[in-house]
C-alpha cells in the first residue's frame, strides 16, 4: 500500500468534538441568565469584575490547580 493511500484514508476521519466539562455548562447557563436578568453590557460588565477578582487570585499565588479528572490535554499530570 503506497503512503498516499495512507493520508488518504487517515484523512477521512472527522474531527472529534471537543470535550465540553460539565463546569462549562454551568458557565454557559449562568452567562445566559445573567444576560436575561441584566441585559449584555451589565452582564459582561459583571463577568469582567469577577474575571479581575480571579486573577488578584491567581497573581496572590492562591490559584486552584486543575482537577485531573478534568484535565483535558494529553500532557501527563503525574
Amino acid at each position: 500500500m503506497s503512503i498516499t493511500k495512507l493520508v488518504t484514508k487517515h484523512n477521512l476521519r472527522k474531527t472529534p468534538k471537543p470535550i465540553v466539562r460539565p463546569c462549562e455548562w454551568g458557565l454557559y447557563g449562568s452567562v445566559t441568565d445573567l444576560e436575561t436578568q441584566l441585559g449584555s453590557i451589565e452582564a459582561y460588565n459583571m463577568l469582567i469584575k469577577y474575571a479581575e477578582k480571579l486573577k488578584r487570585k491567581i497573581d496572590s499565588g492562591k490559584g486552584q490547580a486543575q482537577n485531573p479528572i478534568y484535565a483535558t490535554d494529553t500532557g501527563s499530570a503525574i
